[in-house]
This record gives C-alpha cells, structure tokens and sequence, in this order.
C-alpha cells in the first residue's frame, strides 16, 4: 500500500454505521472499504475519468490527472466518520455486457478481485437512521452490466433489512443531477421514490453541465465566481417502502 493510502487509512474514522462486510459479498461481487488498497482503486478511478469525461459531467470532482489528485479530493472528506467509500470487486466468472448503441450482447471472463467501481455513503446518522447514497462510478468495462445494480442492491439489504445483523435503517437516500438521467433511472429501478427536486441547490463547475439563467447571481460576497446551478433530484427509500414490496425487487436484483 503507499505512503498516501496510509495516510488515508491512518486518519480514517471509523464510519458512523456498523457495517459487517461479511453482509456484503454476493456469488458475483463484494465491497471493500477503498482504503484496502487505495492506490490501486484510485489510479483505475482517474484513468476511467480520462477515457470516460462524461463520467463526472454531473458531479464537481475537480480536474484529475493522476491517483495524487484522486488522494487529494478525498484526503479530508475521508476523515469524516459519516463518509464511507466502497470498492467494487468482481469475483471470477462471466460478465455479460449490452451494447449501448445496438442492444447486442457479449461475454468476457474476468478475474476473481478485478475492480469494476466505486460508491459511497455518505452523511450517515445513527441517531436519524438514514444516510445517502453518494459517488456512484462503475467503470465503463462494466456499465450495462450487472455490476451496478447487483452492488447496490446488496448494500441497500444490508442496510434496511430490519433483521439480526443488520442496519435496519429508516431512510436511505439518492440525489442526482437533475439532467443525469441514468442517476435517476437507477435510483427508480432499485425502488427509490422521486420526493421531489431541490432548485438550485448546487452551484457546479464552469466545465460541468449545469443550468445559467440571466441575472442570476454570479458572484459570492468575496468576489468569487459561482459556476452554473444543478437542480437536485432527491429520491428515497424508506422502511415502509421496503415493506410494501422495495425488499422483494431488492431480492429479485440479487437473485439475476
């Protein structure tokens, strides 16, 4: 592990909600804490951001040219015991992904252990008991897989699920760029309520999609320049809507 991936993992807190890994490992994929091997992680993460820049065309990453910069970004954000970033690591066996263009299909093997992507929760409460799902990037190998939607489906059982062992939270919750649809799209198919959208509730960078509007204000009281504005979808799943049926669909994912 680097010097770097060291220093992430040294300053960590432990995240504010029990997680048992055990709880998250599927016949197909499992999630590790990103500081397991961060360097690693990292350096795929930046090279996807590079072959890929439509990646992070709704989020305010900053420009990345390598795994530094990748440590830089989440340096501090990692240190806060409400944040928790997950790898995820595919287990040897055939994936099969669906051209986005013409619908066909292929196979390909992997490895037990390749890395297919990240994602998070972050603002975690044990006092509330909810927290939001956050920086969700699969690698483009693995989009229109099933790596996507079987990962999440797993973390959202391990945290609603209100059996021995697990979380057995009240509210989980999604927020997407309002003009990232495929944020949206999966967000409704793992069973999350649209509740509503935040208007402007971000600004984003000046590189970044986002919506401009004449005379908005453009400027901070120090004279520093706002980017465009995101209006934020905010989606959830609750206890209830686990009840009436969420958990089934989660059950049905997992079971593909």
């Amino acid at each position: 592990m680097s010097d770097q991936a060291m220093d992430v993992v040294g300053a960590k807190e432990p995240f504010v909600l029990p997680i048992d890994y055990s709880r998250l490992e599927h016949a197909r994929l499992r999630l590790v804490p990103i500081e397991q091997d961060f360097h690693r992680f990292g350096t795929a993460m930046v090279e996807a951001f590079r072959q890929q820049p439509s990646m992070i065309n709704y989020v305010s990453y900053p420009p990345m040219k390598d795994v530094s910069d990748y440590y830089q970004y989440w340096q501090l954000r990692m240190r806060d015991a409400k944040v928790q970033i997950f790898a995820i690591l595919l287990k040897a066996g055939t994936v099969t992904k669906k051209d986005a263009v013409t619908g066909e299909k292929h196979e390909f093997q992997v490895e037990d252990g390749t890395f297919a992507g990240v994602t998070g929760l972050i603002d975690g409460n044990r006092e509330w008991a909810s927290v939001e799902v956050a920086h969700v990037f699969t690698l483009p190998a693995f989009q229109r897989t099933f790596v996507t939607s079987t990962a999440h489906a797993l973390l959202l059982k391990h945290l609603l699920d209100p059996v021995t062992k697990d979380i057995g939270l009240r509210r989980v919750q999604w927020y997407a760029h309002q003009l990232n649809l495929a944020s949206v799209g999966l967000a409704k198919r793992l069973g999350f309520q649209q509740e509503g959208v935040i208007r402007w509730e971000r600004p984003v960078r000046d590189d970044r999609a986002g919506v401009v509007e004449e005379g908005m204000p453009a400027l901070t009281k120090q004279g520093d320049c706002l980017g465009p504005g995101r209006h934020s979808v905010v989606l959830g799943l609750c206890w209830d809507d686990w009840r009436d049926g969420g958990r089934q669909r989660i059950l049905d994912v997992l079971a593909m």
